[in-house]
């Protein structure tokens, strides 16, 4: 509680939440109190507790949503990008990289079937003129259940059939492995800053012009046989690069 008058007022609010946060008393995604419960709670004035909270969402451990309210800010995911022909270019799943930085997570399945391939997929994923069909899955990936990404994946059919009776809630690479398909490296990479507009905005919960960041990769194995290709848009308040 308030208890060190060395401490400005506002401090020692600001102390408090970060502690709730750490401890599990707020979880991420989750609102805050409102001003007068924060007031009635901590006997102290409006200024005060606007003063912590402000500082709060400059520091990015709060975030106000207009008519909403304010509320815990998820931590940026962080992803590190290697030079594409680095030994360190190689395939790490989305779902397994986040697992592994400690995050709860989960994926809505939208569909996954087969589709014929566009000029640009056949190039993309070598595929012939007797086998253009591909198989095209959509998954919204939510992290401590927030959405976090929409994902489209594309994989040949002849080489991933086994998809379309395949629980694929889980790491998708897992699954590929079990088949004895071993995605290893990117062989083409681009991201970039984009508006989500209306149909992804409605998929992912957000504003049409809130930035999203799409990712388009290519991925291959040892051989350079293409895997699959895939479009990643990631919320761009949740998601950050790293150059390795």
């Amino acid at each position: 509680m308030l208890i060190d008058s060395n401490i400005p007022l506002y401090v020692q609010i600001k102390n408090i939440i970060k502690q709730e946060i750490v401890q599990g008393s707020l979880h991420y995604g989750e609102r805050i109190p409102t001003e007068l419960d924060l007031i009635d709670t901590y006997k102290v004035s409006r200024i005060t507790i606007r003063k912590a909270i402000s500082e709060l969402v400059k520091e990015n451990v709060l975030i106000k949503q207009q008519g909403k309210g304010t509320f815990v800010t998820m931590p940026k995911i962080e992803r590190c990008i290697h030079p594409l022909f680095s030994d360190s270019n190689k395939v790490v799943g989305f779902t397994k990289l986040l697992k592994q930085q400690g995050y709860i997570v989960t994926s809505k399945i939208l569909s996954c079937e087969i589709k014929e391939a566009t000029l640009i997929q056949q190039e993309q994923l070598q595929l012939s003129e007797e086998s253009k069909r591909i198989i095209e899955i959509q998954r919204i990936h939510c992290v401590n259940g927030n959405n976090i990404s929409f994902e489209q994946v594309f994989f040949p059919y002849n080489l991933c059939d086994f998809l379309l009776d395949t629980d694929i809630s889980g790491s998708l690479y897992d699954i590929l492995n079990q088949h004895n398909i071993f995605p290893d490296k990117t062989s083409y990479f681009i991201i970039e800053a984009i508006s989500a507009g209306s149909k992804r905005a409605k998929l992912l919960e957000i504003n049409p012009h809130d930035p999203i960041l799409y990712q388009q990769v290519i991925v291959v194995d040892i051989n350079d046989t293409p895997t699959n290709t895939s479009n990643h848009y990631f919320i761009g308040n949740q998601y950050k690069i790293s150059l390795g």
